[in-house]
């Protein structure tokens, strides 16, 4: 069974308020609705932040040096032993497919060297083959099995075998008994002011403690997305007068509404609020993505919007784009870029999605060397902003949603709201697709490679952190009340 292979890492983040934070940098605009003086330090540390993210520097040649590869020096190793015989198959056939597998995955793989390359890759494809062996006869089950357990290492959300991802991803889960706030050299509870000494099990407690709206704490645990409904250990805070408070939470959910539309407009206390299930493709017609640029050139002019990105599971990578040049009347850019690799056997025609608009041509495609492109090459500006533009974000914000939240970090007074997204964004989706010719199990991966900032800005199968850190299915609650709330 394959809920088997499930595996789990705890570690915690708690939340403090948001009236722990300290204000730097210049003072943003007001707006026409009246708030209060906490947002307004908050979108002004925000902003800093935001800022302080830098796009790596394109060194071309450098690029290359990094990340080309020479995949004439690999060949095929197969040999037609024929079909499965009662959906058996036999260690042969196994490796065969195992075979083909690495083949494709050492010519096509855009993560191939992200990864560690031949040195990694192939005491994984020993160990497989050994396992094949030692079967001697296994169903097709059995075989992905194999591969997914020695595949755990390939942290990439694009990269699926039997549609089933090889490593664990990031969940939020939320407490709702104690809220905390910071204070001069650590934190204490904000209702009996009790200074946290320590938090079994972590020794930084500056690790641990996030912003956030209500009160409420968050552990965030990895686990398999194959696995059964799992809730963390109770976590045990200990308290500088000596006592100790247990705190429990539930498992993690984020609703889904199968009636809502894919994309909405409508107000929520007279604030816009925006919502998309998808980054569809314009350039094919979808009415929806259609409706969604309309939207934001209706948008761009409105001081407060919420945009919710909750449930946005991705799909046209160029849509975020065009959105926030509708919005903004600028060109954005990331704080990452993208390489891929030009299969040897094919000629490069570029990226027709992107130069096809001419707000994208920043954007296309080129040829650097080493039989690999670089898009999204323009240096990182940070755009101003004279509205407020809130994002509500969760693990449902996955691939070209996450495109956008990216996009996001470079427009000014943005503030994300919610939980962290899913972390699907280091590769590309497509590429490779297909099933294993004689166990027909299916994989899937990309040929592409996006290159981030160092540090916490983005990691895969974890995402991208908000803000402020809420429970995703109250994020629009909870966001309404931070703007309508004064002191």
């Amino acid at each position: 069974m394959k809920h088997r292979l499930s595996r789990f890492a705890v570690f915690v983040l708690l939340l403090f308020l948001l009236s722990g934070c300290t204000p730097v940098g210049e003072q943003p605009p007001t707006w026409p609705i009246v708030l209060s003086d906490e947002l307004l330090a908050l979108l002004e540390t925000v902003n800093a932040e935001h800022k302080a993210i830098v796009k790596p520097e394109i060194d071309e040649a450098a690029i290359v040096e990094r990340w080309a590869r020479d995949t004439s020096k690999y060949s095929l190793d197969y040999q037609i032993v024929g079909s499965m015989t009662n959906g058996v198959l036999t260690a042969q056939q196994a490796k065969n497919d195992v075979n083909v597998l690495f083949y494709n995955l050492q010519t096509k793989y855009g993560l191939y060297e992200y990864f560690g390359g031949d040195g990694v890759f192939d005491v994984a494809k020993v160990a497989i083959l050994e396992a094949c062996d030692a079967a001697g006869t296994l169903t097709p089950d059995e075989l992905a099995d194999i591969l997914l357990m020695n595949f755990s290492f390939v942290k990439d959300a694009h990269f699926t075998v039997d549609d089933m991802l090889c490593a664990s991803v990031v969940y939020p889960f939320h407490y709702r008994d104690v809220a905390f706030e910071k204070v001069d050299g650590g934190y204490q509870s904000l209702k009996d002011k009790k200074r946290v000494n320590s938090v079994d099990g972590y020794e930084d407690l500056d690790t641990l403690f996030r912003r956030s709206i209500s009160v409420v704490l968050a552990e965030i645990t990895e686990q398999n997305s194959w696995a059964e409904p799992f809730t963390p250990d109770a976590l045990s805070i200990r308290y500088a007068d000596g006592s100790t408070q247990i705190l429990r939470t539930k498992p993690y959910g984020c609703s889904h509404n199968d009636d809502r539309d894919d994309i909405e407009l409508y107000e929520n206390r007279g604030i816009p609020v925006l919502f998309s299930s998808q980054m569809g493709f314009d350039e094919a017609g979808d009415q929806c993505a259609r409706a969604f640029l309309a939207y934001a050139e209706q948008l761009k002019d409105e001081p407060v919007v919420i945009l919710d990105l909750r449930l946005n599971m991705g799909g046209n990578v160029a849509l975020p784009y065009k959105w926030l040049h509708a919005y903004s009347g600028k060109n954005v850019t990331g704080n990452s870029y993208l390489i891929d690799y030009i299969p040897a056997t094919t000629q490069h025609v570029g990226n027709e999605s992107y130069v096809s608009d001419k707000t994208l041509s920043h954007l296309a495609e080129r040829v650097i060397g080493g039989r690999i492109t670089l898009s999204d090459g323009r240096p990182d500006v940070f755009v101003e902003n004279g509205n407020l533009l809130i994002a509500l974000t969760g693990k449902h914000t996955a691939s070209a949603a996450e495109t956008m939240v990216d996009l996001l970090h470079n427009v000014g007074n943005v503030l994300f709201i919610g939980d962290l997204t899913y972390g699907c964004y280091v590769g590309l989706d497509g590429g490779v697709s297909g099933k294993l010719p004689c166990s027909q199990v299916s994989v899937k991966f990309g040929s592409a490679l996006r290159i981030f900032p160092e540090g916490g800005h983005f990691q895969e199968m974890r995402g991208f952190f908000p803000d402020l850190w809420v429970p995703a299915d109250q994020a629009e609650e909870l966001a309404l009340k931070l703007l309508f709330t004064s002191k």
